[in-house]
């Protein structure tokens, strides 16, 4: 089970960084590691662009119980 992921960055003109990124669960497998690196990019670039998802609208009747 890993906690972090090692990795190392360069970015245009500058020398290598190492950056310890802790995951945000648990990972068990490379798979799991795949998937917890991807979910964690998705969120930074949701953040980043201020992205909030549509909120689903509830059926009439729902919608009257809750006013």
């Amino acid at each position: 089970m890993a906690r972090r992921c090692d990795i190392r960055a360069k970015l245009a003109d500058t020398a290598p960084v190492e950056i310890r990124l802790p995951f945000v669960r648990r990972v068990e497998d490379e798979r799991d590691a795949r998937s917890s690196l991807t979910m964690m990019g998705q969120l930074a670039w949701e953040l980043q662009r201020g992205y909030l998802p549509a909120q689903p609208e509830l059926p009439e009747e729902e919608a009257e119980e809750q006013a």
